[in-house]
């Protein structure tokens, strides 16, 4: 591995880190969170290794990357290797080095990420899932389900009681005449 690209991920800039291993050199820049500003640097650094955080987008990101034929390496960052003691200053760009720095070295443990045909399975099911409990709640007489049902038969009882309740205790509480 001589170009290695670490990548900070933001929600809408990244900071990139592109570490050459043999001079050890490092190129820092920011970059725009989207698909096409990603498929231009991957184009034009070609690096042989792109590594990223586990976060919310590292899904889209590593599907991108694999996609055009790149190496990710999608790393947790809670583990050990990531404890930072007696640091003044923690920045994107810091991380960035680091992450490269740490992958250099192999000290990172990679995050398993399901590629896009488990994760449009997930959807599918997921859609099934919600289209079977959608069809039960309107067997069952719409409203929220159970709770609904347990709503209405209260309500009969008490009506019920209400009614038995009011003749039995008609009489009392009045003053006599």
């Amino acid at each position: 591995m001589s170009k290695i690209l670490a990548i900070d991920l933001g929600k809408f800039k990244s900071v990139t880190c592109l570490l050459d291993t043999e001079t050890n050199e490092t190129e820092f820049w920011t970059m725009s969170t989207d698909r096409p500003y990603l498929l231009t640097v991957l184009q034009k650094y070609q690096p042989d290794l792109v590594v990223i955080e586990s976060c919310s987008t590292s899904g889209w990101v590593h599907d991108t990357c694999t996609a055009a034929g790149f190496k990710v390496l999608v790393c947790n960052a809670n583990q050990e290797a990531w404890k930072l003691k007696n640091v003044k200053r923690k920045t994107d760009r810091d991380d960035a080095l680091k992450v490269a720095r740490l992958a250099a070295v192999g000290q990172l443990v990679p995050v398993y990420i399901s590629g896009p045909a488990a994760a449009s399975l997930h959807a599918a099911n997921s859609l099934i899932r919600d289209r079977a409990a959608t069809r039960r709640r309107r067997r069952q007489g719409g409203g929220s389900g159970k709770f609904h049902d347990i709503a209405t038969a209260t309500q009969r009882r008490s009506f019920s009681r209400s009614n038995s309740a009011s003749n039995a205790l008609a009489g009392i509480g009045r003053p006599k005449r």
